[in-house]
């Protein structure tokens, strides 16, 4: 972390967050704006359980965390809603129910987090992660475009 003299950490149910101040007198001015702020109104400081992590940057890290593939146009980004890990589409299949994050809905989450929060989950995303392997096996077998292409190519050989 470049000048942590000059920065701090935000942390909430929706979003946490670090920031940079210019110098170290406006960080203290933050802070002491944002504790005045939370004593206002003391149900904040009560309330401390199920913060939002902090998520790992896109820009930190070119490969997955779980699996180490690495990040192209065909394996995008994703974040673990519970742990903030960054993570590829296949380690990041598992849903389950993070009520800090979406009190309704399951959400996006690493294996490791999945296992903690419902370990039923882990084995409905195995058999998810099976079709989808079969599905892509299928659609990576030759495209008719690919074959029409060969059959042009040699209508024209002499």
């Amino acid at each position: 972390v470049e000048n942590p003299e000059r920065c701090f950490l935000i942390e909430s149910k929706a979003k946490s967050f670090v920031t940079w101040a210019k110098d170290i007198n406006e960080r203290n001015e933050w802070y002491n704006a944002i504790m005045d702020a939370m004593l206002a109104n003391n149900d904040m400081i009560k309330e401390t359980t199920g913060i939002a992590p902090l998520w790992t940057p896109d820009s930190a890290q070119s490969n997955c965390e779980e699996c180490n593939a690495l990040f192209n146009l065909m394996t995008r980004r994703h974040h673990c809603r519970n742990c903030g890990k960054l993570l590829c589409g296949t380690c990041s299949i598992y849903r389950c129910m993070v009520p800090h994050v979406n009190p309704n809905n399951k959400v996006r989450v690493c294996i490791n987090c999945c296992r903690e929060l419902s370990p039923d989950e882990v084995s409905n995303a195995a058999k998810r992660r099976s079709f989808l392997t079969v599905v892509s096996g299928l659609m990576s077998t030759t495209s008719p475009v690919s074959s029409q292409k060969s059959v042009y190519n040699e209508s024209r050989s002499p």
